[in-house]
């Protein structure tokens, strides 16, 4: 099984390279790090929209 403690530690250092990149959404940071591929939807998302999407999917 996998360690879940690495989902904390991978989030808290996307928080804080996000946090120096506010200005980018979601999905750009994701794309300028190289951690998804460059797509135009992904780019465009804002996120809000990903928010939502989200809490969708935590709800069921």
């Amino acid at each position: 099984m996998r360690d879940k403690n690495r989902i904390k530690r991978i989030l808290k250092l996307i928080e804080e390279i996000w946090i120096n990149n506010a200005d980018q959404r979601f999905g750009q940071l994701l794309i300028n790090l190289g951690i998804v591929s460059d797509d135009f939807n992904t780019w465009q998302t804002e996120d809000d929209i990903l928010e939502k999407r989200l809490i969708k999917i935590k709800n069921g």
